[in-house]
């Protein structure tokens, strides 16, 4: 029983750290200081941002797209979480082979298979899209086909394509929102046992900035971390792409 108990008290303190995070990126936010919330955003994986998903996607950074989706996919196999993912890295595939890069034969091929004996719902919905993909893998050895194809259009296409595919994830549902913040730093950030009910000592702490408040609880959160919240974090591998 006690071991149970300490379980669930160091679940109740992961949950609590994730919420607070996602508290100071909105008072981040919500006072305009996009430098200290970007970098509080890539080091953790409590809010997925999906402009900024978008311009990566649209600026043809597919490899940079997929590692940040990646940080976002649940431990568990669930059906659609891996949808955009797997999106990412078929256009990643295909534009390698538009510029000729050699890395992508391998994945190209295994792209074919899926065509040709694994048909999925994709295919069957737009069989437009397949003929397209087929005359696609057929001429990657033949680079000069592939000037008059606008990748730029494509890119800005699929940025909206994934943007519709991570809002209508269920899995992902919970991150695309930050929770209301309050004005008063306060609430917050913890500054000590009680927070605001404490009223001995009055400091005017809405005079610091939100920058210092933001480096503060990041060295409180990075000194009392433990081996415990630390293995909550998963990143998927690629292999099974």
């Amino acid at each position: 029983m006690a071991r149970s108990g300490g379980k669930r008290g160091v679940m109740e303190h992961h949950c609590l750290n994730r919420f607070r995070r996602r508290r100071l990126l909105a008072f981040l936010r919500r006072n305009s200081l996009p430098a200290t919330f970007d970098a509080l955003k890539h080091e953790t994986s409590v809010f997925l941002d999906v402009r900024f998903l978008r311009r990566l996607v649209a600026g043809g950074r597919w490899q940079e797209a997929r590692e940040y989706l990646s940080r976002f996919l649940p431990c568990q196999d669930e059906v659609d979480a891996p949808t955009a993912l797997r999106f990412l890295t078929r256009l990643n595939v295909l534009d390698d082979l538009a510029q000729g890069k050699l890395e992508g034969i391998d994945l190209a091929q295994d792209l074919r298979n899926q065509i040709d004996v694994i048909p999925s719902t994709i295919f069957r919905e737009d069989p437009h899209y397949a003929a397209a993909l087929r005359t696609v893998l057929f001429w990657r050895s033949h680079p000069t086909y592939w000037g008059p194809v606008d990748w730029q259009l494509i890119r800005r296409k699929a940025a909206q394509v994934v943007k519709d595919l991570v809002t209508r994830t269920p899995e992902f549902r919970h991150l695309l929102r930050l929770p209301p913040c309050p004005s008063h730093p306060c609430y917050t950030i913890p500054f000590g046992f009680g927070g605001c009910r404490r009223h001995k000592r009055k400091k005017n702490i809405g005079r610091m900035s939100a920058s210092l408040l933001a480096r503060r609880f990041l060295q409180k959160e990075r000194r009392h971390s433990s081996p415990w919240t630390q293995g909550f974090s998963h990143r998927p591998s690629y292999n099974n792409q």
